[in-house]
């Protein structure tokens, strides 16, 4: 921690830690000092790592923080190892024993904003320039998908035309891409100074007092509904309905950019290009459908049902193809299939992607209700074999 926070002092643009991470293992050596005064690598074992984990535990932080404080703990060990400070190895076997259950759910604590909601921040009037502000900072983040970070450290070098060229601060990916019109008109709102030479676009602010600005912001444009969030703390999991306003964060930009490309039809290979996950398993997480979505998407659904749904037998779908769904004969196909309209437009996507018709995959995805395109994304982002049978995907 010494190290990293003299880096941070005398060199801030190569330090490998950000301020954020000295402060969260700050707090984790205050842990464990509150647990035990005096330390030494002999007296890891895993008794010792268990008792302290449910110190946390007890203390009534969630199982989430837990389980990421224990992986901080391992990361340490390793690093004390490797200089040759660390002779015992038995923290490398230790298993957590907390895990967030929560995470299991892509409902949960996952919040986008729907188109409805994001016309209102966008429009609501204001003569204040501070939250003006961050209402574009915001706004310019949904439409790019940029982490707060990386729009606030944006200078107009990163900027040629209607190209966005940066490099990410937290994964060091290069992301290039046109911007969205509404980027553009934003960028306009903020130009060049003339005696700089290349001057950051937007105003700094730090995260903390954008995210305090922002719940403003919400509350403005009339964020009044609820969202509830979940947390288990051991095996008690607590529920609480909240505003939205008092929800919205940095972070909501970027899953309102997935979630605004998804429902467009985009890809998800062009999206992570976009937003520059580096796994398939990561953007997932970002998945996130509102009740209009699903409406709309249930809509579609109900009117495919009165008017007759195709399926991969309406496209001469060859036998190989058929195997490699791991679809049965055409007879069948419509006895075990019959009604389950969600299951043959998953079926169609996934013909679409291995025949390389991304406009009609699309297409067929844009039907899907969440839990099923959840299933084919994964599919089509992992690149796995392909068995798709009632009521699975895999």
């Amino acid at each position: 921690m010494n190290e990293r926070e003299n880096e941070l002092k005398t060199s801030p643009a190569t330090a490998l830690w950000t301020k954020g991470t000295l402060t969260k293992h700050k707090t984790m050596l205050r842990h464990l000092s509150e647990f035990k005064t005096t330390l030494y690598f002999e007296d890891v074992n895993d008794d010792l790592l268990a008792r302290f984990e449910l110190s946390l535990i007890n203390k009534g932080l969630s199982n989430n923080y837990c389980y990421k404080s224990m992986k901080d703990i391992k990361t340490f060990f390793n690093w004390a190892t490797k200089r040759g400070y660390n002779k015992n190895m038995a923290y490398q076997s230790y298993s957590q024993r907390f895990r967030d259950e929560t995470k299991s759910d892509s409902t949960i604590n996952l919040y986008a904003l729907s188109e409805e909601e994001l016309a209102a921040i966008q429009t609501f009037p204001t003569s204040r320039k501070a939250i003006d502000r961050v209402r574009d900072i915001f706004v310019f983040a949904c439409y790019t998908g940029l982490r707060f970070s990386d729009v606030i450290a944006l200078r107009w070098s990163n900027i040629n035309g209607d190209i966005l060229d940066v490099v990410a601060k937290k994964t060091n990916h290069r992301q290039r891409f046109a911007l969205a019109n509404e980027a553009l008109r934003i960028l306009a709102k903020y130009p060049k100074a003339p005696d700089e030479d290349d001057p950051r676009i937007f105003p700094t602010i730090s995260n903390q007092k954008y995210n305090a600005h922002l719940k403003e912001v919400g509350k403005l444009a009339g964020m009044t509904g609820d969202w509830i969030t979940e947390k288990q703390s051991g095996r008690t999991k607590t529920r609480e309905v909240r505003p939205k306003y008092e929800l919205l964060t940095s972070h909501v930009a970027r899953r309102t950019f997935v979630t605004m490309c998804l429902r467009k039809g985009m890809s998800p290979e062009d999206i992570r290009a976009v937003t520059g996950h580096t796994t398939a398993d990561m953007m997932m997480k970002y998945v996130k459908f509102d009740d209009e979505s699903k409406r709309e998407k249930m809509s579609i659904l109900h009117e495919s049902s009165q008017s007759g749904v195709e399926t991969v037998f309406d496209h001469a779908i060859t036998d190989d193809e058929r195997i490699r769904l791991g679809l049965p004969t055409r007879d069948a196909y419509f006895e075990i299939f019959e009604g389950d309209t969600a299951s043959v437009n998953a079926h169609l996507a996934v013909l679409a992607h291995i025949r390389g018709n991304l406009d009609a995959r699309a297409e067929y995805i844009k039907r899907l209700p969440a839990d099923k395109l959840n299933e084919v994304l994964e599919i089509i982002m992992k690149g796995r074999n392909i068995t798709l049978t009632k009521n699975s995907t895999r």
